[in-house]
């Protein structure tokens, strides 16, 4: 099932690549276990780090729902309301300079991080989106995901390259 619903995202060549990212993390999401998700929690936030990559598509989000919760759209660049509300980060390629503080900060907190950035699964980010061949795939840091205290399905990480950074 997995499979099916990432080839239909890949499979539009004519969409724009951060169409297709935004759609990719948005599947993404719908395979991983949170802790607690629904312990008080009205919403799932998805968060973007201080800039919008996605333009007018991220506002067709918040039609939409990931663990049976409204999805909630956040642009903050604060760390500390990242790691307190928000259950994903989508970390924008331009902001690659503050990738150390932003892994540092959210190593122990249950948010998933996915990134555009090259090397960003290496540097202890959850998920890389890669544009190979003008197909999107992507790249997942087990212990990173662990360390987060987050449990992705078996059936997206057969789909996935596997790194580690321990």
């Amino acid at each position: 099932m997995c499979a099916g619903v990432l080839a239909s995202v890949l499979a539009q060549s004519a969409v724009p690549e951060h169409e297709l990212q935004l759609a990719i993390t948005y599947r993404v999401a719908k395979f991983v276990q949170w802790p607690k998700m629904h312990g008080g929690r009205d919403s799932f936030r998805f968060c973007v780090y201080q800039e919008n990559p996605f333009h007018d598509e991220l506002e067709k989000l918040e039609e939409r729902e990931v663990s049976s919760l409204p999805i909630e759209v956040l642009i903050t660049g604060d760390l500390e309301v990242i790691g307190s509300k928000c259950q994903l980060l989508f970390i924008p390629e331009s902001r690659t300079f503050d990738l150390p503080s932003i892994v540092a900060a959210l190593r122990s907190h249950a948010v998933l991080t996915v990134s555009d950035q090259v090397g960003f699964a290496e540097a202890g980010g959850i998920v890389e989106l890669r544009n190979r061949n003008n197909k999107i795939g992507f790249r997942i840091n087990v212990d990173a995901y662990e360390n987060a205290g987050l449990e992705i399905s078996s059936q997206l990480l057969q789909l996935a390259e596997l790194v580690s950074w321990e």
